[in-house]
């Protein structure tokens, strides 16, 4: 068993989709931490006094993105603030959820060699962040933003992108996260743009 460890996070930009075509990524903000859990869920059927079967529910991920600086840009492409009259700028009522997709990057360091992890989150909401401002003591104490995230997937498609995948038994399967690490052929390329989630040919 090799010794690997992931650790950090950084860049993190986002896309809008638009007419369910993702935009070109932009700068999000300085990061702190990304946290995600999983929205899976089994029901056992039970029959003659044993479980015969698991009804199983994945409703994607939810998370919390922290951040240690304003995303002005961010909050108004999500509905949540407005420029006002002479560069004034007001949080206002969400009343609209946009899809976007979140792309970070990681560190995994295996066995004395580090490398970079580039991750695409799919088809994701946000709500307002949580604010927290404290005084000056002996030490400042800088303010973090915490973004609250849902992610529900985006269907994947076939290999060649132009139909929805459907398996042998008629399955339909939604990505929420993809990973890339150096050994992807476009890895270069890979933030540069939200990849379609494509099966194996």
């Amino acid at each position: 068993m090799s010794n690997q460890i992931t650790f950090g996070v950084r860049n993190v930009k986002y896309a809008v989709k638009t007419a369910g075509v993702y935009g070109a990524p932009i700068a999000l903000a300085k990061a702190d931490q990304i946290s995600l859990e999983s929205t899976y869920e089994s029901t056992p059927e039970y029959g003659d006094g044993i479980v015969i079967a698991e009804i199983t529910k994945d409703q994607g991920l939810t998370g919390t993105l922290t951040i240690v600086q304003e995303a002005l840009s961010y909050e108004i492409a999500m509905k949540r603030k407005e420029e006002l009259a002479t560069g004034l700028h007001a949080d206002v009522s969400q009343i609209d959820s946009v899809e976007h997709a979140l792309y970070f990057e990681v560190f995994d360091q295996e066995d004395g060699e580090r490398s970079v992890k580039k991750v695409w989150l799919y088809n994701v909401t946000s709500g307002k962040p949580g604010e927290d401002y404290k005084q000056i003591k002996d030490s400042v104490e800088v303010t973090h933003f915490d973004i609250p995230l849902t992610i529900r997937g985006d269907l994947m498609m076939t290999a060649d992108g132009l139909e929805v995948y459907t398996d042998a038994k008629g399955n339909q399967k939604y990505v929420t996260k993809i990973s890339a690490t150096p050994a992807y052929a476009n890895f270069t390329t890979f933030g540069d743009a939200v990849p379609v989630p494509k099966a194996a040919a």
